[in-house]
């Protein structure tokens, strides 16, 4: 630091950052505080520290190596002896040509002699557009069966997928699966819905608010059903006549 105070030409900025980093230097004069530790120490902005570091490694007064993956190394070695901040390279013009001399070489690659091999370098990689995807895989009918599906409402939903384009994949599958355990379904019933209503896939939002939970099952009653409960004995007496 007592180097760096004897340091002339510097700006203000370019002055507090070269303290800041001889204030962190080892006896070898390294160090390697983060810029955001300058910005902090220095009270400047990530803009100004960047373009001060730049200057003083332009000037000469600390040199910089980078490593992979670790911290950058900042070596300390103030210049006490004044020097421009910015020194113009020299102005190299090359020497004009006598009238006489030569002119440049060209270089042109010579012409073939007829009936050479013709060399064509083909591209490594096939083109995207020329590559053909590779074929979905579809959810099979033992798969469906395995969870929760009847083989008949199984192989419904794959040809009516097949009628609609829409391959039955895995992640349809578990998709129509997630939907209907949302809506308190189990998926044949879901897959019941599907096919009836016509649709590819099946939303729990699809469904209005009072079919949410498990659908009702059908009805086994009907007009000539409860025979067993009725009581046939009901105003008939023990000799068989009606009361």
């Amino acid at each position: 630091m007592t180097e760096v105070w004897k340091v002339q030409g510097l700006s203000s900025t370019q002055k507090i950052v070269l303290l800041s980093l001889a204030d962190n230097a080892n006896d070898q004069g390294e160090c390697y505080p983060s810029v955001s530790m300058l910005m902090e120490k220095c009270s400047l902005s990530d803009r100004a520290v960047q373009k001060a570091l730049a200057e003083l490694i332009e000037i000469g007064h600390i040199s910089r190596s980078f490593r992979n993956g670790r911290a950058t190394i900042y070596t300390v070695h103030p210049r006490t002896t004044f020097t421009p901040e910015r020194s113009s390279p020299p102005n190299v013009v090359h020497p004009t040509p006598e009238p006489d001399s030569p002119p440049p070489p060209n270089h042109v690659h010579p012409t073939p002699e007829r009936g050479s091999p013709i060399t064509v370098n083909e591209p490594s990689v096939e083109p995207s557009k020329n590559r053909k995807s590779a074929p979905k895989r579809e959810v099979s009918v033992s798969e469906l069966v395995a969870d929760g599906l009847s083989e008949q409402t199984a192989s419904e939903l794959l040809a009516h997928r097949k009628r609609k384009r829409a391959d039955l994949t895995p992640r349809a599958w578990e998709g129509i699966k997630s939907e209907a355990s949302k809506a308190g379904w189990s998926a044949e019933q879901a897959v019941a819905k599907l096919l009836t209503r016509g649709w590819t896939a099946f939303e729990a939002d699809w469904l209005k608010p009072q079919e949410r939970g498990s659908p009702a099952e059908p009805s086994k009653s009907g007009k000539h059903s409860g025979f067993d409960r009725k009581n046939y004995r009901e105003g008939v007496t023990e000799d068989g006549s009606l009361v």
